[in-house]
């Protein structure tokens, strides 16, 4: 039972690992309109709408 349990644990810090050490997507440039008077940002077809 213990060895179960230890390969287990293995497994699970080994795939903790990889996701950790796997790179980010590449962010998608976009454009962002944020406004100082809210802690608002607006982006996408709404950011183009309203420029």
């Amino acid at each position: 039972m213990r060895s179960r349990w230890g390969r287990l644990f293995a497994m699970a810090m080994m795939a903790t690992l990889l996701a950790a050490l796997m790179p980010a997507a590449p962010a998608q440039a976009q454009d962002r309109i944020c406004f100082n008077e809210v802690p608002d940002c607006i982006e996408g077809r709404f950011a183009e709408f309203w420029q």
